[in-house]
């Protein structure tokens, strides 16, 4: 009897949970938007990659939205492609270039040169599959550099797909450490993608800010069934908000994973 009602109760939990996830997913989506900063430090660069100037049809869409929405009047856009990021690196940080030449991946070498850029030139980076819907410079963080929380908590913290940063900022310089240590292993993840953001994280003793995934980074609808929804529940996966909500939503990353191919 005692059982019967213990699980009883457990599964009442549980549903209240989950109905009280799908509530607050659909009718709050602007739970957690960060503070309206004036900007200052970062510098209003936008940077992004692809190995050459002739991108795909789809990513130059996502990319004229960057400039409609954040115009070359006021801010600087960069395409940084396999050529000007090596010569970065060559010309500002010939210690890490025998590394950077070993990596067997151009995504390895596309997550270090993100690294270089923020710390030589400060600004906004961006993957090509993001997709501004708004201006939303003035909620970026002015006092360190900020990265895009995941909402694959079972995996990372944050990722590399959205940064922010002011010029120089020291924290550049514990990723660089990290990706040293870890150049021989074999998940990119670890050894130059998220988790290596998050293993520089945890050692920088300073601040770095979060983007919220509710505001940057929603999932689309392929990732937004209702099997990713119970995973939310049961915390494998962080709450980030219906992907048709529009509210409150300053970016979609349509997550094409053209660095898997």
């Amino acid at each position: 009897m005692k059982r019967t009602v213990l699980r009883g109760l457990l599964c009442s939990v549980a549903f209240v949970a989950f109905a009280g996830y799908f509530f607050r997913a659909s009718s709050d989506p602007c739970w957690s938007l960060p503070p309206n900063r004036a900007n200052g430090r970062v510098p209003k660069i936008i940077h992004q990659q692809w190995a050459t100037a002739n991108m795909p049809v789809q990513q130059r869409a996502w990319r004229f939205r960057w400039l409609e929405l954040f115009p070359s009047w006021e801010y600087q856009h960069v395409l940084w492609t396999d050529e000007s990021q090596r010569e970065l690196v060559k010309r500002d940080y010939p210690s890490f270039l025998a590394t950077y030449d070993s990596y067997q991946t151009s995504i390895r070498r596309a997550d270090a040169a993100r690294v270089f850029i923020l710390h030589r030139y400060g600004g906004v980076y961006a993957d090509l599959d993001y997709e501004p819907l708004q201006n939303f410079w003035v909620h970026l963080p002015d006092d360190a550099p900020a990265l895009v929380e995941s909402r694959f908590a079972w995996n990372e913290r944050v990722q590399n797909s959205l940064m922010s940063s002011p010029v120089g900022h020291p924290f550049w310089n514990t990723v660089v450490h990290v990706m040293m240590e870890r150049s021989e292993l074999e998940d990119t993840l670890d050894a130059t993608g998220p988790r290596a953001l998050d293993e520089a994280r945890r050692r920088y003793p300073g601040l770095v800010h979060e983007l919220p995934c509710a505001a940057f980074q929603r999932p689309p609808p392929a990732h937004a069934g209702s099997w990713q929804r119970l995973m939310v529940v049961i915390g494998n996966q962080r709450d980030c908000g219906r992907y048709d909500d529009s509210r409150c939503l300053f970016a979609r990353h349509h997550q094409t994973n053209i660095w898997l191919e």
